[in-house]
């Protein structure tokens, strides 16, 4: 069974995901902890840890590298982890695990990207999300016209990353509209082709009408623009919290919202028939 810890430390939210039996392998995902999370709940059950350092709003600057280092020295001896650890940089967290690989590349083993932003310049953009815009201005001491010849940012310092020799998985999709595959991962692959750096891209090719024309990450962003004080997965605690008081199963809420299960009897031998969860379903009497 999992130990899922968090806490306040330098005034920002830490949370730590610890198998029943760590090996010390950990990795620290920089941005949105539960979003697309399959992977990592496979990783917890091989004896990896989870580590989240919530400092969303300063989009990779000096200042949140210095805290992220600060948090690291801090949570490897606090939970007795490898000191080099596997960075994963999701949307806006490649900011984070991009610049966090350069300042201290002694303690990243390897790095995941996946859709990451590495160009301030596509994103955050003005039109779709002026306050995250707005924030990043500020976090960098930016103004509109200086951020035009803003050298400071992961795509011009390419040079410099590969230079450290860190292994790179980059996960990009070819039909995202929030975080340009064009202004960024694409500019990664063609800078490894130009200079022979072997680099493990995987595109995921998903038109919008493949998928209903529901755009998960545009979803997140939208919703924020109405629920500005929270984020799409806050859905996911709410609709736990309202099953469980409808008399749910507890074992079927968590195979709805797609955490795992708490022992292993449970994760091997329970299935939950169709006609149970439609049953089940139905005590849905208010969300």
């Amino acid at each position: 069974m999992e130990h899922i810890y968090e806490y306040e430390f330098n005034g920002y939210k830490a949370t730590v995901i610890q198998p029943e039996q760590p090996n010390g392998k950990w990795i620290w995902k920089t941005e949105f902890l539960y979003a697309f999370d399959q992977a990592e709940i496979e990783l917890v059950k091989k004896g990896y840890t989870r580590v989240y350092y919530q400092i969303s709003d300063m989009y990779g600057n000096y200042q949140s590298i210095r805290l992220m280092h600060t948090f690291y020295l801090h949570v490897i001896e606090k939970f007795n982890l490898d000191k080099k650890c596997v960075l994963f940089g999701f949307s806006r967290g490649g900011l984070y695990a991009f610049n966090y690989a350069v300042y201290y590349p002694e303690t990243v083993d390897k790095i995941y990207l996946d859709a990451p932003v590495l160009d301030l310049t596509d994103w955050p953009n003005p039109n779709h999300a002026p306050k995250e815009y707005n924030e990043m201005l500020d976090s960098y001491n930016l103004t509109v016209e200086t951020l035009k010849t803003f050298k400071d940012t992961p795509i011009y310092n390419l040079d410099e990353f590969f230079r450290l020799g860190i292994p790179m998985l980059l996960v990009a999709g070819d039909s995202d509209d929030v975080v340009h595959f064009g202004n960024n991962s694409e500019k990664v692959i063609a800078y490894c082709k130009e200079h022979g750096i072997p680099i493990f891209p995987l595109y995921k090719q998903v038109a919008e009408k493949d998928c209903g024309k529901l755009n998960p990450r545009k979803l997140s962003y939208e919703f924020r623009e109405y629920c500005p004080n929270h984020q799409l997965k806050d859905l996911r605690h709410t609709f736990t919290t309202r099953a469980r008081e409808c008399g749910i199963d507890n074992e079927l809420v968590a195979v709805w919202t797609g955490h795992s299960l708490g022992n292993i009897t449970s994760s091997v031998y329970t299935h939950f028939s169709i006609e149970f969860q439609q049953e089940q379903a139905k005590k849905l009497v208010y969300i």
